[in-house]
């Protein structure tokens, strides 16, 4: 049975390795001997952890750390060899269904040992890998597994297994060299059988400096344009953005990303699994499960496929018998369906052989047929049922397990629909033939550190994403292609995955190496992902089509210099159609397909009215001035909440000290009291009197903004238009997520209100690196800004919105769910002071998945005599659960509003939660409550929220330290009262 040992070694340490001169003079002779470090991180890591150097996350120290990716590294491991089942050396595993042991290291595999560069090798045609690690455990009808370490006494094949390498590195084992690696993205699986020794062992990566290596690169290969002033990124298959980008920080590091292992097995495993659904609806699916399996002898095999289905109940099963490959052709001990294999060298995903190969790889594909299946669907269409597979591979003659993989799939069927039409040309992806609104956000890496990307982190984030309403998240490409984990997640939350594949904003070299390299790191992400029921879009990458035409970064080419456009237009679509035809691809984001010449790039890559588009040319309301077929980047600038700021970034000097500072863990304080505020006055405290522009301009706040243009154009110019100027740095904090919550709320409705011209809300982005200024919704500290409340509201599956129609605000109403909506809704023209000035009912009835407008404001409440003093409101009667829609007739900062007045009150929820009931006694517009200033454990679940006089809300308060009056505050909580020059209140 194929057993994996995780090494947990006698001893791994860090030295610095030949070309060390940018290292501290007085840091050399330490870190040439070595610092401990793990077999599992990077160097910046182990370097924090060791105290050598500050944490790059806080304050300026990134730039006190840059001569890291000057300098060369070595990570050396010690382990013994035999594993011993007792010792700590080694961690035993076997590959199970519930285990996490599977690899995908197989993509690179190659069955000799000397020392040679996996990336000297011409195209791989195809490769094999490892099946992934099991996500679900098997329910029933599974063969009991012999014990782990009571197979053959002597395996055949020991493997090591890297997954993944941060990046130009050598690898050798006790001083052999057994590879070279220049990508992140493929994994590999080297020989190690004849390397290995009884006893101590020595496994040492050895990696360049990553900034060196992508420069000497640049120099030998020809530079080529990328975006901003950042390092040639181009030039490494890695993370663009730990190079620099205009969110996050530069940090080029090097180190192990993702575990190693050493794998013994005998006679046959498991390489990559495709569970692929060629069919699927109410009556009948069609799962066709494409199986590589890597061999070392030609004896006969047995092959056994299992579907259980949600239940735990078996809906089909097939078993496969192989014989000896060199004679004997397969049977198939299933009944009617059929099998078919490909003979020994022809997987799909087959590296180069070498003439003295003894491994080979045969590949099979076999369908299972399920009757009346539970179809798979994304959030609001449907449920998440998901289906468990399960393969034995067997030793046909002794009927000896070899080996063991089980993953959940989803039962449907997707297609990107583009007809044409009077528009111009659809983008509309479709499930199971139905027509899916994509609403979500754009995905980066989740923090610059392979400790970023553990499964409970991933899981939560995809998780805020499901909590505000989004059914999709695009894999940005300048990023990495997440863990299994991450898709686990959306796999069971419905969240459908547009995937890029690692390009973005450059143009990217097509010599070799590259294009092999880019080759198998394709192959083996489509084919590790493909069981994936989330993964609904492959995509080329990121405006690298749109910056080579409109960018003028062709007229910088050399004459005749590759860019990429063989990769979007030839080898990744090529990939796609063989490995994975059940999903659309699509050449790059944006990309307006020129439909009388698909393959062209020259056409305006950025057309409203085919493709997709990505919205950055207007912000705000100018939102309005465009509906896009599919928009799959907009978003607005903001800074992250004030507590994560301050964990990062001294800020004393000018941020004063806030009245309650964090309390102990002891758990919330007393007491628990109500009260009256009869009107908020600003804070009284030491705050600088500074401009805010002097106070942006800051060392600690000005080296968090790394965009273009810096602060005004991006949100200062905004909260200006809107707001007015603000008084001092807390008043422009709270802008500037008022500001962003705003902005991302009428770009949420406008485009989903424009349906089915417009078939994405793609914001750009969820998620985030380090504290500071970003597009996120949810800051590095996974605190979630008013933003991401306010997009929770604009993305709910039904909701009523005002928008401006032909220059008129029209009430409309959006179904993106399965089932027909009717009711009634309440509109009301409403004075500030709360009288109503008009009122009437309205009926209203929309399809599934449909939008309808019902009317114009004016026609059901009058226009407005005094736009100044007035808010339109719209209550639904029959689902009094579904969020408000609000109309103003002017900016906010031309508005009348009245002081804010209310009462509130406290109550307890729990241990660690309480409910913070506020009672409006005027108009209370756009409530947040910035419960991170109390405590920065403490957290409201819910901002953004509108209260007429006399109506009163329960806003959820977690983890409540400290006095709740706090919560109340002029400083904690705030209204979208327009700011005033003289100091009014917000």
């Amino acid at each position: 049975m194929k057993q994996t040992l995780w090494p947990d070694g006698t001893r791994c340490t860090l030295h610095l390795g030949p070309r060390a001169d940018a290292a501290p003079a007085a840091l050399r002779g330490l870190l040439h001997r070595g610092i401990p470090s793990t077999l599992l991180g990077c160097v910046h890591q182990d370097l924090v952890e060791a105290g050598l150097i500050p944490d790059p996350a806080k304050s300026t120290n990134e730039l006190d750390v840059q001569w890291v990716g000057e300098c060369d590294w070595v990570y050396r491991f010690e382990f013994n060899w035999p594993p011993v089942e007792s010792a700590d050396a080694f961690i035993t595993h076997l590959t199970e269904p519930d285990s996490n042991a599977g690899s995908d290291a197989d993509a690179n595999s190659d069955p000799e040992s000397q020392p040679r560069s996996l990336e000297s090798h011409p195209p791989a045609p195809s490769s094999h890998a490892d099946p992934e690690a099991s996500r679900m455990p098997v329910a029933a009808h599974v063969p009991e597994a012999p014990d782990p370490l009571s197979g053959p006494p002597a395996p055949v094949n020991i493997d090591l297994v890297l997954d993944s390498l941060d990046t130009f590195a050598t690898i050798s084992l006790n001083g052999a060299e057994l590879a070279r690696t220049e990508s992140m993205y493929i994994p590999h699986r080297l020989p190690i059988g004849a390397h290995l020794r009884t006893g101590l062992n020595t496994l040492e990566l050895a990696f360049e400096a990553p900034l060196r290596a992508i420069r000497e690169r640049a120099a030998r290969f020809g530079p080529r344009p990328v975006n901003g002033d950042w390092e040639p990124f181009n030039f490494a298959r890695r993370p663009a953005c730990n190079f620099g980008w205009d969110w996050g920080p530069k940090l080029a590091t090097c180190g192990v990303w993702e575990p190693v292992s050493i794998e013994r097995w005998s006679v046959a495993r498991f390489g990559h699994v495709r569970p692929l659904v060629s069919h699927a609806d109410e009556s009948a699916a069609i799962l066709e499960v494409h199986v590589d399996l890597v061999r070392s002898t030609q004896q006969p095999l047995t092959v056994s496929a299992t579907l259980l289905d949600p239940q735990g109940q078996t809906v089909a099963s097939a078993t496969v018998s192989i014989g000896d490959t060199r004679s004997t052709p397969p049977s198939l001990d299933a009944g009617p369906e059929r099998v078919r294999e490909q003979r020994s060298g022809s997987s799909p995903d087959t590296p180069p052989r070498q003439p003295a190969a003894d491994v080979t790889s045969d590949s099979l594909l076999i369908p299972l047929h399920v009757t009346n299946p539970q179809l798979w669907w994304p959030r609001s269409h449907g449920p998440q049922p998901l289906y468990t597979l399960s393969l034995w591979l067997y030793d046909t003659p002794v009927e000896t397990a070899l080996d063991h993989t089980s993953r959940t799939v989803g039962l449907r069927t997707i297609s990107l629909d583009t007809t044409p039409d009077r528009f111009g040309e659809s983008f509309e992806l479709r499930v199971n033939n139905r027509r899916v609104f994509m609403q979500g956000a754009n995905w980066i890496p989740d923090g610059p550190w392979p400790m970023n990307r553990g499964s409970h982190t991933l899981r939560d984030r995809v998780q805020q994403a499901a909590d505000a309403n989004m059914n999709t998240l695009r894999v940005w490409g300048g990023g990495c292609y997440e863990p299994d984990s991450f898709y686990d997640a959306c796999d069971e939350l419905g969240i459908l995955v547009c995937q890029d594949f690692m390009f973005a904003c450059a143009m990217y070299p097509e010599e070799e190496p590259y294009r092999s390299l880019v080759e198998r790191e394709a192959r083996h992400h489509v084919a590790r992902l493909s069981s994936h029921p989330s993964l609904a879009l492959w995509c080329g990458g990121n405006e690298c089509v749109w910056g080579y035409e409109n960018w003028g970064w062709k007229q910088r080419l050399a004459p005749n210099q590759s860019w990429g456009a063989g990769y979007y237009f030839d080898l990744l679509p090529r990939v796609v159609r063989e490995l994975d035809p059940t999903r659309p691809y699509w050449a790059n984001s944006p990309w307006s397909r020129d439909m009388t010449n698909p393959t062209s790039p020259t056409n305006t890559p950025n057309s409203p009215d085919r493709g997709d588009r990505h919205t950055w040319d207007v912000q705000g309301a100018r939102y309005r001035d465009i509906i896009p077929r599919a928009c799959t980047e907009f978003g607005h600038q903001s800074i992250s909440l004030l507590a994560t700021l301050r964990d990062a970034l001294p800020l004393d000097d000018f941020i004063p000290e806030l009245p309650f500072a964090p309390s102990s863990d002891a758990g919330p304080e007393a007491p628990r009291r109500s009260g009256l505020i009869e009107s908020q006055q600003p804070a009284v405290t030491s705050m600088s009197r500074r401009s805010i522009a002097e106070q942006l301009a800051h060392p600690q706040l000005a080296h968090r903004q790394r965009a273009t243009g810096g602060h005004e154009p991006h949100h200062l110019a905004e909260i200006r238009r809107v707001y007015g100027e603000p008084r001092d740095f807390l008043h422009f904090h709270d802008l500037a997520l008022r500001a962003q919550a705003r902005a991302l709320s009428i770009g949420v409705e406008w485009l989903r209100a424009n349906q089915p011209r417009c078939s994405a809300a793609l914001i750009w982005q969820l998620n985030d690196a380090w504290a500071g200024f970003s597009w996120s919704l949810v800051d590095a500290a996974g605190r979630r800004k008013p933003a991401w409340h306010a997009v929770r509201r604009s993305m709910s599956p039904r909701l009523l919105t005002i928008q401006p129609i032909e220059q008129r605000p029209t009430l409309i109403a959006i179904n993106n769910t399965m089932s027909e909506w009717s009711g009634r809704a309440r509109v009301r023209r409403i004075d500030f002071d709360g009288a109503t000035l008009r009122e009437s009912h309205v009926a209203f009835a929309v399809p599934a998945g449909e939008v309808r407008r019902i009317a114009a404001i004016d026609d059901l409440v009058a226009p407005t005599s005094r736009p100044w003093r007035e808010i339109t409101v719209v209550d639904p009667i029959d689902a009094t659960d579904l969020p408000r829609a609000t109309w103003l007739y002017r900016l906010d900062r031309e508005l009348q509003d009245p002081p804010p007045k209310f009462t509130w009150s406290w109550r307890e929820a729990g241990k660690h939660n309480g409910v913070l009931t506020l009672t409006a006694a005027s108009l209370l517009r756009d409530i947040i409550i910035h419960a991170d200033r109390v405590d920065g454990r403490t957290e409201c679940d819910a901002h953004v929220v509108t209260l007429l006089p006399g109506e009163s809300f329960d806003f959820p308060i977690s983890r409540p330290y400290g006095d709740p009056s706090r919560l109340v505050a002029p400083d904690c909580l705030t209204t979208a009262r327009a700011a005033r020059a003289s100091g009014g209140e917000l």
